[in-house]
């Protein structure tokens, strides 16, 4: 958890360095199109690790419901049998 804001603190200052100690529109323009996709791609990473992490989710629970009979319920976390399972 700490890696992620350490790199966006850093993409953050270099795109202060960048927009202030550049003296034409392209540089500007430059560090502001630089910024805009890093922001892009942070929230790529953080859309796919949601993604996984549920699927791993749902895994787990079809193998617990194969196992022992009972399901979770995915929204209120209460064990339910097999037949009154929801999720």
């Amino acid at each position: 958890m700490f890696v992620p804001i350490v790199a966006f603190l850093f993409n953050w200052i270099g795109f202060c360095l960048s927009f202030c100690l550049t003296n034409t529109i392209a540089g500007r323009y430059g560090a502001i199109c630089g910024f805009g996709l890093s922001l892009i791609k942070w929230i790529l990473i953080v859309r796919v690790c949601s993604a996984v992490f549920y699927l791993s989710l749902l895994i787990f629970h079809q193998q617990l419901l194969q196992v022992t009979g009972y399901c979770i319920a995915l929204n209120i976390g209460c064990t339910l049998p097999a037949n009154r399972c929801w999720a």
